[in-house]
């Protein structure tokens, strides 16, 4: 019980850490929007990872904290591309309506994002079907992962990012 404690208090540390140095690098590579857009799309992806992991009943180990924080790593990848695409869109087009200059930059990042996940959920179904134990739980853990993060990148990040350049107080 007591290593569980320290694992689980560990993890939540090391969870919030690494979301707080996220905000503060895609704070400082975009604008505030961006930065607030991912976090809440990040934290949208652990949310679901971790009541996935519950509903799933494994058990919270280094192995499943491992999958959080990998798949966390892959969201991230996956919706700075896409914020990438959509600051070049907004920059080009000054007279365009936002929601179609939005639309323009996920478009032209969807199938990066689209192959990027069928690549990685080909190499990560075997596993889950041949292995078993922890490889078995990470693997599965992934395969939840990618699509919950292929989703939160496309779809949830950018309608943030878009309600947020719709206020006066945020400039995107």
């Amino acid at each position: 019980a007591k290593f569980s404690s320290s694992l689980i208090t560990g993890s939540v540390k090391a969870v919030a850490i690494a979301l707080a140095l996220i905000l503060v690098y895609v704070w400082i590579r975009f604008k505030a929007a961006y930065a607030i857009g991912s976090i809440i799309a990040l934290m949208h992806d652990v949310l679901l990872m971790l009541g996935f992991i519950s509903l799933m009943g494994f058990e919270v180990s280094s192995t499943t904290i491992a999958a959080i924080l990998t798949i966390i790593g892959y969201s991230l990848n996956n919706t700075i591309v896409i914020f990438d695409r959509v600051r070049e869109s907004i920059n080009g087009n000054h007279d365009q309506e936002l929601s179609s200059v939005m639309d323009y930059g996920v478009n032209s990042s969807l199938s990066r994002t689209t192959y990027s996940s069928v690549t990685t959920l080909l190499a990560v179904i075997p596993l889950a079907i041949l292995s078993s134990g922890d490889v078995r739980s990470f693997a599965v853990c992934m395969i939840f992962g990618v699509l919950v993060g292929t989703y939160s990148s496309n779809f949830l990040a950018t309608n943030i990012l878009y309600s947020l350049g719709k206020l006066e107080v945020f400039d995107i």
